[in-house]
């Protein structure tokens, strides 16, 4: 595949869903939602991943508008098994496998399943957290490579992080209404740095808490500053638009040690710049839904795929 997975929607930080025996303490009507995952090892949870990217540029003069490049039209689906290998005293996992069952990327033209039936290695946390390949049944691609590097290597906020941003930090009522953390979430993410801070705004509430499972619905609307130049050139200011508005909502198990739950959520972008003397409209959607199961069937060792050798750029 020739065209790389879009890196931009991923450094918002929403790349991953968090999934953490005792029900949480709470009021009588109100809930923790905040709540992180108890790990210990051996526990297993199963993760479905689906990512849809479409990114569109047009030269725009008044007689009308053109592509400016072929219409980048991405998108991922993923079903990951990770195994615990090893915690700290509060339950942080430190180490643990991850079994890729199922991975494929497609870009309108060709399709990528090289990162499936790989075995991987993620150790750390945080920005020490490095990510290897144990065995693969081919060499990774690029993409794939740069998929992997993205959800579970270091220099980046942990997976379970980026749904943190939208929780509310004390227990809640069914109603009630908090704002996310959008300073934590853009100190975490490269495109903070691009958007108007004072500008940004964001909604959250709890709508329900049934059969175990609380739902929350978020609204966000993004207010980037500039856009990104050509490798070198200055920030792009806009001439309208801007405005990266998101939609999404989360469930959140209330009870167990692990939380299970999904994540899903649309986002869009629209806006003129000006390039090189020209009018150029641009426009960005992206839709993300995260799956996590507690549980899943593991692998026999003897269905693990052979070794194989690692591709250019691939850390371990």
């Amino acid at each position: 595949m020739k065209t790389t997975i879009l890196g931009f929607w991923r450094a918002a930080g929403f790349a991953a869903l968090v999934v953490a025996t005792a029900a949480p303490a709470r009021a009588a009507d109100t809930w923790d939602l905040s709540r992180k995952d108890v790990w210990k090892p051996g526990d297993v949870v199963t993760t479905t991943v689906s990512e849809h990217d479409v990114r569109e540029y047009r030269n725009v003069t008044p007689e009308g508008s053109s592509l400016a490049v072929p219409t980048q039209d991405i998108s991922v689906a993923a079903t990951l098994l990770e195994r615990c290998v090893e915690a700290d005293p509060a339950g942080v996992k430190t180490r643990s496998l991850v079994f890729v069952s199922a991975w494929t990327a497609k870009d309108g033209v060709q399709s990528d399943a090289t990162l499936s039936g790989a075995l991987l290695e993620v150790a750390g946390v945080g920005k020490e957290r490095a990510v290897k390949v144990v065995s693969s049944k081919q060499e990774l691609s690029k993409p794939a490579v740069s998929w992997m590097n993205r959800r579970f290597g270091g220099g980046r906020a942990d997976p379970g992080a980026s749904v943190g941003y939208w929780l509310p930090k004390v227990p809640v009522a069914v109603g009630d209404t908090w704002s996310g953390d959008l300073a934590a979430f853009l100190d975490a993410n490269a495109a903070g740095t691009r958007l108007d801070r004072a500008k940004t705004t964001s909604a959250c509430a709890l709508t329900s808490v049934a059969k175990g499972f609380a739902t929350i619905t978020c609204d966000a609307n993004l207010v980037l500053a500039t856009f990104p130049g050509a490798k070198g050139a200055k920030p792009l200011l806009w001439k309208s638009g801007g405005t990266q508005a998101l939609k999404g909502a989360i469930t959140r198990s209330v009870e167990g040690r692990l939380v299970a739950g999904v994540l899903s959520f649309s986002t869009s972008l629209e806006g003129e710049t000006e390039a090189g003397g020209k009018t150029l409209a641009i426009t960005f959607k992206a839709e993300r839904k995260i799956e996590e199961v507690v549980g899943g069937e593991w692998p026999a060792e003897a269905k693990l795929p052979p070794s194989a050798p690692s591709a250019p750029g691939m850390g371990g």
